[in-house]
C-alpha cells in the first residue's frame, strides 16, 4: 500500500472507529507503516476513549516501533489511555518497555485515588514484564 493509500485507508477506518468494530481490525491488519499515522491521531485526539482505542491498535503491532508513543501515552490524564499504554508496554515485553514503566512518572492527576490506581497498574505492569523476561531467558 502507498503513502497516500495508506493516509487514506487510515483516516477512513479511524473515523469509523466509534461505530463499527471492524474499524478497528482494519488498522490492526495493516502494514505496520501506519503505526506513525496512529501515533499523529492519537496526539491530535480529545476524546479519551478514541484515544484508547487508537492506542489499542498501536499497541497490536508490538514492536520496539511503538515504544515512543506508549511512553507518551503513559503521561495522559485519562486513566483509559495510560491504562491501554501499560498493556501494550506489557505485550511488547521488552528490557526497554520495562525501563519505561520502572521510569514513568505519575499522571498529571490531583485525585490520591486515580494515583494509587496508576501506581498499582504500573507495578504489576513490571511484574508482567519481568515475568516474561524470564521466561524467555529459561527457554
Amino acid at each position: 500500500m502507498t503513502g497516500s493509500r495508506l493516509e487514506e485507508y487510515a483516516a477512513y477506518y479511524l473515523e469509523r472507529l466509534d461505530d463499527d468494530e471492524s474499524a478497528w481490525f482494519a488498522l490492526i491488519e495493516a502494514p505496520v507503516a501506519i503505526v506513525p499515522l496512529l501515533a499523529a491521531a492519537f496526539r491530535g485526539e480529545k476524546d479519551p476513549w478514541r484515544r484508547a482505542q487508537i492506542l489499542s491498535a498501536i499497541h497490536q503491532y508490538r514492536s520496539p516501533e511503538i515504544l515512543s508513543i506508549l511512553e507518551e501515552a503513559l503521561d495522559d490524564r485519562a486513566p483509559l489511555v495510560w491504562e491501554e499504554a501499560t498493556d501494550g508496554l506489557v505485550s511488547v515485553g521488552s528490557e526497554e518497555a520495562l525501563f519505561l514503566v520502572e521510569h514513568a512518572s505519575l499522571p498529571p492527576v490531583d485525585d490520591e485515588g486515580t494515583r494509587a490506581e496508576y501506581r498499582a497498574y504500573l507495578e504489576e505492569a513490571m511484574d508482567q514484564i519481568v515475568q516474561a523476561l524470564a521466561a524467555r531467558d529459561e527457554a
